[in-house]
């Protein structure tokens, strides 16, 4: 029996190939890597679902859910942290926050993006393990693309799409990124479904994944018309 099942891929997803994560402290083997999203296409293929190509979207689809702030550092971060020679002094290889903005820090100050890169990185992730190369933001923008191509598929007559999005995104807000997330694909397609143009009334995000869903839910956490919820793999 064939799956009924169009689902969504970018091969732009392998241009994002963490070597590694700092986890706790320690530089530990990368756990979100390529294979995770190939794993899960060989499976779909196996299940005669049908591939189908992300199409490109304009910013304003990510504009709808994350800061331009954000936006601007993700898609600049490595190009700022190659300028700054910090790959080869002290030989860091990829984009990783020195500091963190703690109000003790600033002692009630206003927080302005710093200018150094290692202190930027922390302005803009809250933890050490979401690291930036070269590849990351293309990766990351394709995903959101995935995702919206899924929406519309939806949004034009097709009862469920299976966006195969890498990396994943459920962790981002509005204005940080972390948890091996960089942008928010479910709260991206979802306000694709809200727009007048699409089909369809309230949109929902059920969060299966073991982790809290806490990206989606600040983002809509005061709007009406998104409902979400985490069930942290339970059953599992």
């Amino acid at each position: 029996m064939q799956l009924a099942l169009p689902y969504v891929w970018s091969d732009s997803h392998s241009d994002h190939q963490p070597q590694a994560e700092i986890w706790v402290g320690i530089r530990a083997a990368a756990a979100e890597v390529p294979q995770r999203a190939e794993a899960i296409r060989a499976a779909l293929q196996k299940a005669g679902a049908r591939e189908v190509p992300a199409e490109r979207h304009p910013d304003e689809c990510l504009l709808a859910v994350h800061d331009g702030a954000l936006l601007d550092y993700l898609s600049s971060a490595w190009r700022g942290w190659r300028a700054s020679g910090l790959t080869e002094d002290p030989g860091q290889d990829r984009v990783v926050p020195y500091l963190f903005p703690h109000p003790g820090l600033v002692g009630g100050l206003a927080v302005k993006p710093p200018t150094a890169a290692s202190a930027l990185a922390g302005h803009y992730a809250y933890d050490t393990m979401t690291l930036i190369g070269p590849g990351t933001w293309e990766a990351a923008r394709a995903a959101a693309d995935v995702a919206l191509t899924a929406a519309d598929l939806v949004s034009g007559g097709e009862p469920a799409a299976y966006a195969c999005c890498r990396p994943p995104g459920h962790h981002v807000t509005r204005s940080a990124f972390g948890g091996s997330c960089y942008l928010n694909n479910a709260a991206i397609a979802a306000a694709r479904l809200r727009d007048p143009g699409a089909a369809g009334g309230p949109v929902a995000i059920l969060d299966i994944d073991a982790h809290h869903g806490n990206g989606a839910q600040s983002i809509f956490y005061t709007d009406p018309g998104v409902l979400t919820g985490s069930v942290h793999a339970d059953p599992g």
